[in-house]
């Protein structure tokens, strides 16, 4: 179960950026090459959060996809895994560039504004 892992560094992010105010909501994207279960985060996120700032927060997460571009025909599509061949012309030389992000994009603070991946309001 990786998403303890995962879990845990979106919590640590979170008790740093929240600096001892009590978080209502969150919103953390999450690449798709991570293979991540909904119901595993949720069941970690509400384990790991215990006793923390972030206990009983709303938890958003958004899957945001690998994207592959082709050598050949230089197209560039966005996917749910690693491409062994381009969608369009078949070849193989395939470059791929994220979807294996952890980033917490946002925490709406009690009694504050939402803040963005910055720390400013959103």
């Amino acid at each position: 179960m990786h998403e303890l892992g995962l879990c845990e560094s979106v919590l640590n992010a979170v008790e740093k950026r929240a600096a001892g105010r009590r978080v209502t909501a969150l919103r953390v994207k999450i690449g798709v090459l991570h293979r991540v279960s909904r119901e595993a985060f949720d069941a970690a996120f509400t384990v790991l959060s215990t006793g923390s700032v972030a206990q009983g927060a709303a938890v958003d997460y958004v899957v945001s996809p690998v994207r592959v571009r082709c050598r050949s025909c230089d197209v560039v599509v966005g996917a749910d895994d690693l491409l062994a061949a381009c969608l369009t012309c078949g070849a193989a030389e395939l470059d791929s560039e994220g979807g294996d992000e952890v980033l917490l994009e946002s925490l709406e603070l009690e009694g504050a504004t939402k803040t963005d991946s910055s720390g400013l309001p959103s």
